[in-house]
């Protein structure tokens, strides 16, 4: 069977110096290349993260889900999904989940507002509540007071619209419900048929998973299968697992986290880290807006990415040559928080502006650096200049092809120049490359070929500068336990440079200041007078609303300030003059919703 899959998608944007429009285009695929070539051309999706752990809220004791105490805790939403375990309840938290409020079309909008050109929801997590109608079981979202198929109802609000459907899928062996011996006699007793007497979770899987791919009436043809916790196969489970269906949508794509022996392992997803730029791989970075999790977590401001932040990441992925899909978490109610809904309309907004540099591109020729990064289309190639640059100047290695015009995206002036002599330097107004409030600043350059034709194979590497190794010291430093007490991080007056090529401060875990420190900063001392032109600051969350970057020569000078701003998300600055100085320090005169969060300060040479 070779049926064919059509979805409708705004990849091509046709932009105007002024404005751009986005022409809706009609594409036909039948086999997982052309899935994986629209794939690798979509860089954004969404992911979902939604079941009756979405209720967590009201489990929320001793601030678990306070990013500022502890990480996350698994007896929490435990709580959540079968009550307290000390003193189990008759009737469990799961099977009073109504969430009343659940609208698959509304969802989608929020979707498709964002620019995101896919969704991948949790069809069944690690928990194994299932979002669809289980045809094994009845501990899914049928037996809840809800009674409606989510699953079904998201797929067919993605019908005809720009929007692509994919489905998370739990590969997990029992080991969720091993060794929980309530929940898992609970478990089976809700499943149906012979699988209450064999206990077979293979069967059960395939079950699932089958209803969920053959059933293309009621939930779709889809994209792929975003399978997760590599579950293992036995020989018999894994005979037709794989043949069964791809008989029925051979066009479909799998994340490499399924444990089938023969099943195609399509993408990577790295989770909550920057991939590194390879041409040979298709990659996929997952990244939740809210905190480090991924469930409903209390909506708290401060917790959440804002839009800069968001808008960063991607242009970080698709410099990279990868996608960025970023988790949103419904509320247990199936609304969606306005803050999450706020950053991907501003999102969205940003990609119809610039989107023709990210949508159907390919990482590089540039690798990507503190500076920014570049992608290429055709005879294309954009320069994401995301570094601040206070002389108005940007120098990378000479471009190995002819550059017959260029143009600075978007509607503003700057004065633009370009030469491709022994060095490719590129200029524009001071005003514009010091601006914070600029995300990027793209210059497109159009070459006399397409850029894969005449631009080397192998990635262009760009210098950012030598690290200056330093140490960390702190106004103080929060330490947290985890739920086990063990603690996530040292004080910052214990960070050092690992060795000479990781100068600079770089988190395991990321600092924030002690209580309510009145005056909180993070300091790099460079153990002697040295010189410097390039600092790099990266905050965890969007709390910071006022900074100021200082330095001094010694303990007997006075500090002086290097630069300051509002929002800090990423701050990568390049001065015009080098300044010398033995210790430099970031502060944090205000934030909002709670402190202040670092992962990286780095300074350069």
């Amino acid at each position: 069977m070779r049926d064919k899959f059509l979805v409708g998608f705004g990849f091509l944007l046709v932009l105007s110096a002024v404005c751009s429009v986005c022409h809706a285009v009609e594409m036909e695929y039948s086999t997982r290349e052309n899935t994986l070539e629209w794939f690798e051309g979509a860089r954004l999706g969404i992911f979902i993260h939604w079941d009756a752990r979405s209720d967590c809220a009201k489990e929320n004791i001793n601030g678990e889900m306070d990013i500022d105490v502890r990480p996350y805790s698994k007896r929490m939403q435990e709580r959540a999904m079968w009550g307290d375990s000390d003193n189990p309840p008759k009737t469990k938290p799961w099977q009073k989940w109504n969430p009343s409020r659940f609208n698959a079309k509304e969802w989608v909008d929020v979707i498709e507002a964002s620019g995101a050109k896919y969704f991948t929801f949790t069809a069944m997590h690690a928990w194994c509540l299932s979002n669809f109608d289980h045809p094994a079981t009845r501990y899914d979202i049928m037996s809840t007071p809800f009674g409606r198929d989510a699953a079904a109802e998201l797929a067919q609000a993605a019908k005809d619209r720009d929007v692509v459907a994919m489905w998370y899928f739990n590969m997990f062996t029992s080991k969720h419900i091993k060794g929980k011996g309530e929940r898992e006699t609970h478990f089976w007793k809700l499943a149906e048929k012979d699988f209450r007497k064999t206990k077979n979770w293979e069967d059960f899987r395939k079950a699932g998973l089958h209803a969920l791919i053959t059933n293309t009436d009621k939930y779709g043809k889809i994209a792929g299968i975003w399978c997760d916790g590599g579950g293992k196969f036995t020989p018999e489970g894994a005979k037709g697992f794989y043949e069964t269906i791809l008989d029925v949508q051979p066009w479909l794509i799998f994340s490499p986290r399924h444990g089938h022996p023969d099943m195609p392992k399509d993408y990577k997803v790295p989770e909550q880290k920057m991939p590194a730029m390879n041409w040979e791989l298709h990659q996929e970075m997952t990244m939740p807006i809210e905190s480090d999790m991924w469930f409903w977590t209390l909506g708290k401001k401060a917790n959440t990415k804002d839009a800069e932040y968001t808008i960063q990441t991607l242009i970080q992925t698709a410099t990279r040559d990868a996608n960025l899909m970023i988790n949103i978490s419904p509320r247990g109610d199936g609304s969606i928080d306005e803050t999450q809904r706020s950053v991907l309309r501003e999102l969205g907004k940003w990609l119809k502006i610039y989107g023709e540099s990210i949508y159907e591109t390919r990482g590089g020729p540039y690798g990507p650096g503190i500076w920014g990064g570049s992608t290429r289309k055709g005879n294309k190639v954009y320069l994401h200049l995301t570094q601040l640059s206070q002389a108005g100047t940007y120098m990378l290695p000479k471009l190995p092809a002819k550059i017959e015009s260029y143009r600075l995206l978007g509607n503003r002036r700057g004065g633009l120049q370009v030469n491709n002599g022994k060095e490719l330097t590129v200029r524009m107004d001071p005003a514009i490359t010091a601006d914070k409030g600029i995300v990027d600043r793209i210059v497109e350059l159009t070459l006399s070929k397409d850029a894969w034709q005449m631009l080397p194979n192998n990635v262009i590497t760009v210098d950012d500068g030598k690290f200056l190794k330093t140490t960390a010291t702190a106004s103080s430093e929060n330490t947290y336990n985890r739920p086990s007490n063990k603690a996530v991080t040292d004080h910052a007056s214990n960070v050092t440079a690992r060795d000479a090529g990781h100068g600079g401060w770089t988190a395991s875990e990321v600092w924030s200041e002690q209580g309510a420190d009145p005056n909180p900063w993070l300091m790099l001392d460079l153990g002697g007078l040295k010189n410097f032109s390039q600092i790099y600051l990266k905050e965890y969350h969007s709390r910071i609303q006022k900074f100021v970057v200082e330095y001094r020569a010694s303990v007997n000078f006075e500090w002086k300030t290097l630069t300051s701003g509002k929002r800090l998300n990423h701050l990568s600055l390049k001065l015009d003059r080098p300044v010398a100085a033995r210790f430099v320090r970031v502060r944090f005169p205000e934030t909002a919703g709670g402190a202040p969060q670092i992962g990286s300060f780095h300074i350069y040479e």
